[in-house]
């Protein structure tokens, strides 16, 4: 048993660590976050200065290791648009996420329940195999 959960966790470990690096990279991939960030009417001096105070200067790997070693320690940086630490934005957001994702898994529930019901009742009949793809579209 201890086998099996040193391997599951070994594996949800590897899953994290491919997911963070794949959602960085298309992050790295959407264009430069100091033309995204700065005013249109920031000069190009400004834009380089703020380039190296952000890091974005450095290559991928170097900015993708710098994230994980903080996010690591728990340190996932500061908001540039709002100036306070990201961790503490994502956190005061949790209660909406939760009533959303609630929310949501009652009406999937409302949806389902009835659907499986009729399916495994009338089996054979055409309403049961309507049933049937519907809640597989779903």
């Amino acid at each position: 048993m201890r086998i099996y959960l040193a391997r599951r966790l070994g594996q949800s470990l590897l899953v994290l660590l491919g997911v963070s690096f794949i959602v960085f990279f298309i992050l790295y991939l959407t264009g430069d976050p100091a033309l995204i960030l700065l005013p249109p009417d920031a000069s190009a001096e400004d834009v380089q200065k703020f380039r190296e105070a952000m890091g974005f200067n450095d290559p991928f790997i170097v900015q993708y290791g710098r994230f994980l070693a903080g996010a690591l320690r728990g340190n996932f940086g500061q908001s540039v648009r709002h100036g306070e630490p990201a961790f503490d934005l994502v956190i005061e957001r949790m209660p909406a996420t939760f009533e959303l994702s609630g929310a949501a898994l009652v009406v999937a529930l409302c949806l389902a329940i009835p659907a499986g019901i009729v399916s495994a009742v009338r089996r054979t009949a055409r309403r049961g195999s309507r049933a049937s793809w519907r809640a597989r579209l779903l």
